[in-house]
């Protein structure tokens, strides 16, 4: 099975889906209780391996300022192109047809 997403001419299928993001186990059934597991279950999201790595997701002095006085941040980049597109893929195969 294939996952075309959106904006992007290349298709995932299940075995790209399973190597990126979940394991097997979880791709395609949602049968496994996740709250019996404490700590990272795949490889799509990693943590800061260093301190310098770390410190590119902190704000800024000015961002801080101007969420304080205006309640919300935009433009700030979170996922990267890949992860966005296997989370994609992911959720179409959670929301197809049964």
């Amino acid at each position: 099975m294939a996952f075309k997403t959106a904006g992007s001419q290349s298709a995932l299928n299940v075995s790209q889906v399973r190597k990126v993001g979940l394991p097997p186990l979880f791709v395609g059934s949602m049968t496994k209780d996740l709250s019996t597991y404490h700590s990272m279950i795949g490889d799509l999201f990693a943590l800061p391996t260093d301190a310098c790595e770390g410190n590119r997701h902190r704000l800024t002095p000015e961002q801080i300022e101007f969420y304080e006085a205006n309640g919300y941040l935009a433009g700030i980049r979170i996922l990267t192109d890949h992860q966005i597109e296997i989370l994609r893929a992911e959720l179409g195969q959670l929301a197809g047809p049964a």
